[in-house]
């Protein structure tokens, strides 16, 4: 419905909000990375079905940014805050920057020289075998970090309600 209004118009712009998941799987969290990646290849498909029709499609490609979903570390170069990561973003949507590959791109830069460099410096056998058993064992802990820190808080309310 909104396509069509867009392609009558011949002017339209749609973001879809990746993740380095797409690329790269997270333990614990399958049904994200698999929707992740969908969203990567279903913006690709959208985005060159409605190239000629004057419409922009583009899936960002994000890593960790601040935000009620990731409220773990403070930010940083590489993990920046929500309202930073927007504004950058926002003066770059349609250039061709950074890890860019057809309608999936990320404009903020510690992020792309992260994707580039997991895409095209690590050898896709070497990765298979080795490489996603670190990124995997890295995320895992970091999740169960969060999890165990959620936990806490949660029995720390938990016991100040029964103290009232």
């Amino acid at each position: 419905m909104v396509t069509s209004q867009m392609t009558d118009r011949r002017n339209g712009l749609i973001i879809n909000v990746g993740s380095i998941a797409a690329i790269t799987p997270s333990p614990l969290l399958p049904v994200y990375t698999g929707a992740k990646a969908f969203i990567r290849s279903w913006s690709q498909a959208l985005g060159s079905g409605l190239a000629d029709k004057g419409v922009v499609v583009v899936c960002l490609d994000v890593y960790f940014v601040l935000s009620n979903m990731f409220k773990r570390h403070n930010a940083s170069y590489m993990v920046p805050t929500a309202d930073a990561y927007v504004k950058h973003v926002l003066k770059r949507i349609g250039l061709t920057e950074g890890a860019s590959v057809p309608y999936a791109n990320s404009p903020y830069l510690p992020h792309a020289a992260l994707i580039w460099a997991v895409e095209h410096l690590v050898p896709s056998k070497w990765m298979l075998d080795h490489g996603y058993l670190f990124l995997l064992s890295h995320h895992r802990g970091m999740q169960i970090s969060a999890l165990k820190e959620r936990l806490a808080k949660r029995a720390k309310e938990a016991a100040a309600q029964r103290a009232e």
